[in-house]
């Protein structure tokens, strides 16, 4: 049996209202401003003639012609707000909500966490953003595991180097200076988290 499709409700699509409900109005008043323009274009002419005509039949049939299309428009006005409305939100939603992932990314990179990886849907915008902070992320893992390596080989080599000299008098400080900057180095790297199957990356 197939799982049941999750069905996403509009306000779930206002993820980042304070940048989304700006751009929807800034949108929606480029759109009325562009009715009020086609609206005068279509009417200004039967309007001219209801007043500047001195014809009573041209009078009455622009005046006719006036009021069906004032009423079309104002049947049609609506819809087209209201669907123009929510084509904004998903579209904008299709924007913000990759800005929102990788934000959320880049955050947990601050952080060590270098497993989480920018994944974006179908429809979704700046795919290609995403891919080159993933291969970042992938490169960066890369090294810090290099790093990891030649500091466990270090460490090795400076307890192997420090119990065969136990009797030493020059050699033991210098190297428990050189474990102890060994030990910092490690402290750090293992706040990372790398994915093991994403390391080593050219």
């Amino acid at each position: 049996m197939k799982p049941k499709k999750r069905v996403r409700k509009l306000k779930n699509y206002l993820i980042a209202k304070d940048i989304q409900l700006r751009l929807v109005l800034s949108n929606f008043l480029y759109l009325c401003l562009i009715s009020l323009v086609l609206v005068l274009a279509v009417l200004s002419p039967y309007f001219y003639d209801i007043f500047k005509n001195d014809e009573l039949w041209i009078q009455y049939v622009s005046a006719k012609t006036f009021l069906v299309l004032l009423d079309r428009l104002i049947l049609a006005l609506p819809f087209i707000f209201v669907i123009s409305f929510i084509h904004f939100i998903v579209l904008t939603h299709r924007f913000c909500g990759p800005m929102i992932n990788i934000k959320n990314t880049i955050q947990e990179v601050a952080r060590g966490n270098f497993t989480r990886k920018v994944f974006l849907r179908k429809n979704d915008f700046l795919k290609k953003e995403a891919s080159i902070l993933n291969h970042m992320i992938d490169q960066l893992a890369g090294h810090y595991e290099d790093i990891r390596e030649d500091n466990t080989v270090l460490l090795a080599m400076t307890e192997e180097k420090l119990d065969e000299n136990t009797d030493g008098i020059g050699i033991k400080p210098f190297l428990n200076k050189i474990k102890a900057n060994a030990v910092h180095t490690r402290n750090i790297l293992d706040k990372v988290k790398i994915d093991p199957d994403k390391t080593h990356v050219n």
